[in-house]
């Protein structure tokens, strides 16, 4: 099994100007092979990544000879991430799903990485050997010991991070006490399951949106001031090839904004990793609703012939929804739900988890129900629901229903047996996992 190995970096002032130019380097060179695709495209070719990798080669060091001084990786797995791109492009229209094809790449507005080969680097304790910086400390050891496919180097805020990607066995240790089945009802106050447990949501953005305002709103005035200071009104464009001189101020201003938001997402994982790990660990089926996260945090603006109506009340909702992230919970559940020998099964789309009576017997549909109503009783049998306890029942119920299917999950493992490679699993991996 594959596996991102994550752990923060702390260079030196030298190499994290190495860091920044490599960054640099493979969105240079992204940015001129979409380029000369989209140009052979609109001629009649069919261009393809090796072919556009072997033309740059040629010409790289005498049209910019500035690449010499970066590790030839930086600017050479550009073009892979534009092949696999292309390629995920055409299958999502095979598909009949929504594609996008791959966009430039701009300084500031892209997540900063490069890439390192597996052969070049060195993993060590707190410390990782690299292409022409030498040794760069990390802030602790890997914890996995397994085979190391490849590494990135990424700046998230003003930390810079490695992630390993290593192959792994893992094995599971049985659980004392798993529940048999268990329906999870995803809310934006709390996670509700059917065994009674919840969850409260940190909501982080929520909490730091006043202070985010200010630092929005202070990096927004020290740019006007800057565009006045060229000659430039307030609503007009900077125009192409001009940059603003950023100011000590503006700069400083700038990285408490990025830390600001590490520190929200930082919040927002750690509450979903330790959720989905208990969820995972602790059942033996988890029953999730197929929710349309893209259709539920839709704009309603409406149009100008026809505009929505609470627009202000809709926004606020969909940035709840947004904060709590239903799709990286049910992401992290699906390869977890696999870790753990575990079961997810998810429920279509339509199935009226909170409208449907879940007394044994009734399952009357309450198609009156709003979603304002936290609490109905069910006009059929009487019984008093609270709506999102309900729903979470419904969901265990499901499981159930003739046609309800899930994932099925590999082979579990026992301590000192083989994996599937034949090798034998990794005791540190059984003891974390287990």
């Amino acid at each position: 099994m594959l596996i991102a190995h994550r752990i923060e970096l702390r260079p030196s002032a030298e190499q994290e100007a190495y860091f920044r130019r490599a960054c640099g380097t493979a969105r240079f060179v992204w940015n001129w092979a979409l380029a000369e695709w989209n140009r052979q495209y609109e001629a009649g070719l069919r261009p393809n990544a090796p072919a556009l990798k072997k033309q740059f080669n040629a010409l790289k060091y005498t049209e910019h000879p500035w690449l010499k001084d970066m590790h030839r990786d930086s600017h050479s797995q550009p073009f892979a991430n534009l092949r696999k791109a292309w390629g995920k492009f055409f299958d999502d229209l095979k598909k009949g799903e929504i594609a996008h094809c791959p966009v430039f790449k701009r300084k500031g507005k892209t997540r900063d990485s490069f890439y390192v080969a597996n052969d070049k680097l060195t993993v060590g304790e707190k410390q990782v050997r690299l292409p022409v910086l030498g040794v760069v400390k990390m802030k602790e050891s890997p914890r996995f010991a397994g085979k190391i496919m490849g590494a990135t180097v990424s700046r998230d805020g003003t930390r810079w991070y490695l992630s390993l990607q290593q192959e792994i066995e893992i094995c599971w240790l049985e659980s004392v006490d798993r529940r048999s089945v268990t329906g999870v009802d995803l809310n934006v106050k709390e996670i509700v399951c059917s065994d009674g447990k919840r969850y409260a949501t940190p909501r982080a953005l929520k909490k730091a949106q006043k202070r985010l305002k200010k630092l929005q709103r202070s990096v927004s005035r020290k740019m006007e001031a800057q565009k006045q200071r060229m000659g430039l009104a307030k609503p007009d464009r900077i125009p192409k090839g001009v940059r603003l001189v950023a100011s000590r101020n503006r700069e400083k201003t700038s990285r408490k904004l990025a830390e600001l938001h590490r520190k929200i997402r930082c919040i927002r994982q750690d509450f979903t990793h330790k959720m989905t790990t208990s969820l995972a660990r602790e059942n033996q089926t988890l029953v999730i609703e197929d929710l349309s996260v893209r259709g539920m945090t839709a704009s309603a603006r409406g149009t100008v012939d026809k505009p929505g109506r609470k627009v202000r009340q809709k926004a606020g909702l969909n940035r709840a929804i947004l904060d709590v992230a239903f799709g990286e919970i049910r992401r992290q559940l699906e390869y977890k739900c696999a870790w753990y020998g575990t079961t997810l099964v998810v429920a279509e789309r339509f199935f009226p988890s909170s409208k449907r009576c879940s007394s044994a017997g009734c399952g009357k549909v309450n198609h009156a129900l709003t979603l304002k109503d936290r609490a109905w009783a069910c006009p059929a049998c009487g019984t008093h629901h609270d709506r999102d306890f309900n729903a979470s029942v419904n969901l265990e119920q499901f499981a159930a229903l003739p046609g309800a299917t899930g994932k099925v999950t590999p082979v579990r493992y026992e301590l000192g047996q083989s994996g599937g490679s034949g090798q034998e699993p990794n005791a540190q991996i059984c003891a974390r996992f287990g």
